[in-house]
């Protein structure tokens, strides 16, 4: 549950929540780069959180299937949501197939 004090709540308590997720949360800009990760990211990609820090969703989507079904990030923007099929690779080089 989270704190809340005079109708604010505390930063600590959403950082706890974003890292105990056990879903895959990241935090992007407006091109797809990376700004955080929560810890079940790290885990799934096998990267740590410096490593993944910057770079770009793209860089782990299928290329073919990039060029075929882009990304929509100006239509997320809009409030709009989309779900895809997506290949995406790992660290690893594993691929696997999810909805994002």
């Amino acid at each position: 549950m989270l704190n809340k004090q005079a109708g604010n709540t505390n930063d600590d308590d959403y950082r706890a929540l974003f890292e105990q997720a056990s879903d895959v949360i990241l935090v992007t800009d407006l091109t797809g780069n990376i700004l955080d990760i929560n810890t079940s990211g790290c885990h799934f990609w096998g990267y740590d959180r410096k490593e993944m820090l910057g770079k770009n969703t793209r860089e782990f989507v299928d290329q073919e299937q990039l060029k075929n079904d882009p990304l929509t990030i100006p239509e997320l923007v809009e409030g709009r949501h989309i779900i895809r099929r997506r290949k995406i690779q790992k660290k690893n080089g594993e691929i696997v197939e999810l909805e994002a």
